[in-house]
């Protein structure tokens, strides 16, 4: 596997049901993973770009893609195009996340996509300002008192 992809959450030994995360964001990707690890049954194997999520289904063959759609060089409506000329993967169900007010209702339509406004960063545990992966990395806020937790 690339360094742009790895195993995240759920037991695989307990999950039935895989989920291909097209995320980049290392503030929200790991938020999705471990709600859909504690809320569903699914197991979530994260890309962080299409390139990469692109390459995993050659290993694996999961139960549903959730594709960002605002990832630099190919977006979600893309990557779903692209895998789904697989025939392999051609009937396994996408939803696509936005960060963005403006969702391209004419292309869900036509795809047949369900999307959902992604969640934002998480902000400092004071709540002033968005923590920076950097920040979050380190376990360092830029704001005083504040451990980088969101």
């Amino acid at each position: 596997m690339s360094q742009d992809t790895e195993l995240l959450a759920g037991d695989p030994q307990e999950a039935t049901k895989t989920i291909l995360l097209d995320e980049e964001d290392p503030a929200i990707s790991p938020l999705l993973v471990e709600t859909s690890g504690q809320e569903t049954p699914y197991r979530a194997i994260v890309a962080t770009d299409g390139h990469a999520a692109l390459q995993l289904v050659r290993h694996c063959t999961p139960d549903l893609f959730l594709l960002d759609d605002g990832l630099p060089g190919m977006n979600g409506i893309e990557l779903y195009d692209r895998l789904h000329i697989d025939k392999a993967l051609a009937a396994i169900p996408a939803i696509l996340m936005t960060a963005s007010r403006h969702v391209p209702q004419q292309q869900l339509r036509h795809h047949q996509l369900t999307a959902f406004k992604k969640p934002s960063s998480p902000r400092c545990e004071q709540g002033r300002e968005p923590i920076a992966s950097s920040c979050r990395a380190s376990n360092q806020c830029s704001q005083k008192g504040c451990r980088g937790v969101p």
